[in-house]
């Protein structure tokens, strides 16, 4: 144990010493940022005003508050839930650049297992990427609450870190996985580009899951970046919820407001059935606990056949 904790501290210190390599595996939550505050937010947002203005109703900076308020709390569950790929993605390169460069050699002689090596690794993406996360949280928690949202409860802020931490662990498992396959940087950088690209489109991010056609839909549904998604969407957007369309009256706001969250990827569904936030928890953690057991698999293979 204290091998593995000697192992995560060392490669803890490695990411944070470089300040490049934390500016870029952060470069895609700042492309989110950019997309939602030029582009994308200011369409949704205007949507509404407009039914708003259709509807014949008065308060239309009301609507646009309300609009503006819960747009920003979904932009901010999406950038959280990149972060724990990105930033797990940049912890598990560490192992590909120690195999490229020779220092892997230098563990596999030493008195430490395998096993206790992947774990340095894997342990350090965890928790580096929940570092990064509860720092996101807290940020734009003051931001969004300077803005007129409204502060998150003690249970919340507890619910969002843990949903993180699963999100932490699944992608950690994943990339792990990922890395048995790949030989040197230049494919783990080709990889990275690839994922910091799709990452977004896959959480339903940069295009809401109502503006996607419906094999895409059903393929995003098959993936564990939708569940993280919507999982923090749906406990941090739930006040948001409650009044976007409060001035639209009671009726409207229950049966328009059901399917926009759908629409928005808030909430996930299976025909007429919605997927409570913790079935999308669950899906989440047995990925990670499948993918971790595929790692293992793999790494005692690929031992096997370096003898």
């Amino acid at each position: 144990m204290k091998q593995t904790a000697t192992l995560i501290g060392r490669n803890l210190k490695r990411y944070f010493r470089d300040r490049g390599t934390v500016f870029f595996s952060l470069l895609t939550m700042l492309i989110v940022i950019a997309l939602m505050l030029f582009f994308l937010g200011d369409m949704n947002i205007q949507s509404i005003v407009d039914t708003a203005e259709e509807m014949h109703i008065s308060n239309l900076e009301q609507v646009e508050s309300n609009a503006k308020i819960y747009f920003l709390l979904w932009t901010v569950a999406g950038i959280l839930a990149v972060n724990t790929v990105t930033v797990t993605l940049t912890l598990i390169g560490f192992q590909i650049k120690d195999s490229s460069e020779h220092r892997m050699q230098s563990f596999f002689v030493s008195p430490v297992s395998r096993l206790k090596i992947s774990l340095g690794y894997i342990g350090a993406a965890w928790i580096c990427s929940m570092i990064i996360g509860i720092i996101t949280l807290i940020i734009s928690e003051i931001y969004v609450v300077s803005q007129g949202a409204q502060a998150f409860s003690v249970l919340e802020n507890l619910e969002i870190i843990g949903m993180v931490a699963a999100n932490s662990f699944t992608y950690a498992a994943l990339m792990n996985l990922i890395s048995q396959f790949v030989k040197n940087e230049g494919a783990w950088s080709g990889f990275g580009t690839v994922i910091g690209t799709l990452v977004g489109f896959l959480g339903a991010i940069y295009i809401p899951m109502g503006g996607l056609p419906e094999g895409v839909q059903t393929f995003l549904k098959c993936t564990p970046v939708l569940y993280g998604t919507s999982m923090l969407r749906s406990v941090m957007t739930a006040h948001a919820s409650e009044t976007l369309f409060a001035d639209f009256g009671a009726e409207f706001s229950e049966t328009v407001g059901v399917e926009y969250a759908q629409q928005m990827g808030v909430t996930v569904s299976f025909g007429d059935n919605i997927l409570p936030v913790w079935g999308e928890v669950a899906i989440i953690l047995i990925c990670g606990i499948i993918l971790a057991g595929a790692a293992v698999i793999v790494a005692r293979r690929k031992r096997f056949s370096d003898r």
